[in-house]
C-alpha cells in the first residue's frame, strides 16, 4: 500500500503537467503578460529618485504590483477540465482521491501560473525602476 501511494505521488503531477503541455499557450500567455506589464511599469517609473516624489512613485509601483498580482490570480484555470475523463476513471478505480488530485492541481497551478510570472514581473520592475 505504501508503494502504491508513492507511485500516485509521482504519477499525478506528471499527468497534470502533461495536461498543461496540451494547453501550453495559456502558460506562455501568463509569462508574456508578466513581462509586458513588468517592462511597462518599470519604464513608467524608470530610475526612481530618493526624494518625496520618488517615495510617492514607489508607493504607486507597490499598488500597481498588488493590482497585477490580484488580477493574475483571478485568471486561474483548473487543469482538471482537460483531464476530467482520466480523473473520473482513476477515482472510480480507487487510484486517486479528490483531495489528493485537487491538491496537486492547485499546487502546480500556484507554482507555474502564479509564482513564475510574478518573479518575472518583479525582476523587470526592479531592474528598470531602481538605480543600479
Amino acid at each position: 500500500h505504501r508503494e502504491h501511494q508513492h507511485a500516485e505521488s509521482i504519477v499525478q503531477p506528471l499527468q497534470i503537467v502533461r495536461c498543461m503541455r496540451r494547453d501550453h499557450n495559456y502558460f506562455y500567455f501568463h509569462l508574456l503578460s508578466a513581462c509586458v506589464v513588468g517592462v511597462s511599469v518599470g519604464l513608467s517609473f524608470f530610475r526612481l529618485q530618493d526624494d518625496l516624489k520618488g517615495l510617492n512613485d514607489r508607493f504607486s509601483v507597490l499598488m500597481l504590483s498588488v493590482f497585477f498580482f490580484a488580477l493574475q490570480g483571478v485568471s486561474g484555470r483548473i487543469w482538471y477540465r482537460k483531464d476530467d475523463s482520466v480523473f473520473t476513471r482513476d477515482a472510480r478505480c480507487g487510484y486517486v482521491s479528490s483531495l489528493e488530485y485537487f491538491g496537486v492541481v492547485t499546487a502546480l497551478d500556484r507554482v507555474l501560473l502564479r509564482c513564475v510570472p510574478s518573479i518575472l514581473y518583479v525582476v523587470f520592475v526592479w531592474a528598470l525602476s531602481h538605480r543600479l
